[in-house]
């Protein structure tokens, strides 16, 4: 089914990619119990991965450091990467608010910009538990930076 829909997001040119699904910081697992580790992931949405889509990963440890990395060693890269890091997982009402305070924020301002998803992050941060962040490309350094910046102890 994940083959399936990478297909038709890349026929219709969706801007977002939304993906569903049980996570842990070593990848997610598919509907049928099949799990896929993140370079495997990464390998499977290579045919949509352009600067110019977004990732929606809606799973516990969707935006783990591990996805970012996997991206990082491919030349395929989704400008934005947003999820989950929370290690004790998101709830399901919390991922619907989440995704829906994204989406709207995005809706509301007419843009993709690193501000608007900002404000998405920290409207979600606010209301719900999960540990929300996006992990964006950066072409200079070559690498994905996360928001909110997380602290070294």
């Amino acid at each position: 089914m994940l083959k399936k829909a990478v297909a038709e997001a890349g026929r219709f040119e969706t801007d977002i990619f939304h993906l569903s699904c049980h996570g842990s910081e070593a990848g997610i697992r598919l509907a049928n119990g099949e799990d896929l580790a993140w370079e495997k992931l990464v390998d499977d949405l290579k045919p949509l991965a352009t600067r110019n889509r977004i990732l929606v990963n809606s799973s516990c440890d969707g935006a783990h450091s591990g996805i970012a990395k996997a991206f990082c060693a491919n030349t395929n890269r989704f400008g934005y990467i947003c999820g989950s890091t929370a290690k004790g997982g998101v709830s399901f009402h919390d991922a619907c608010l989440a995704w829906s305070i994204l989406y709207n924020v995005l809706a509301n301002c007419g843009s993709r910009s690193r501000e608007a998803f900002q404000e998405a992050i920290d409207k979600i941060n606010g209301i719900v538990a999960g540990d929300f962040v996006y992990r964006r490309w950066d072409g200079k350094t070559h690498r994905y930076l996360s928001y909110p910046v997380r602290r070294r102890a």
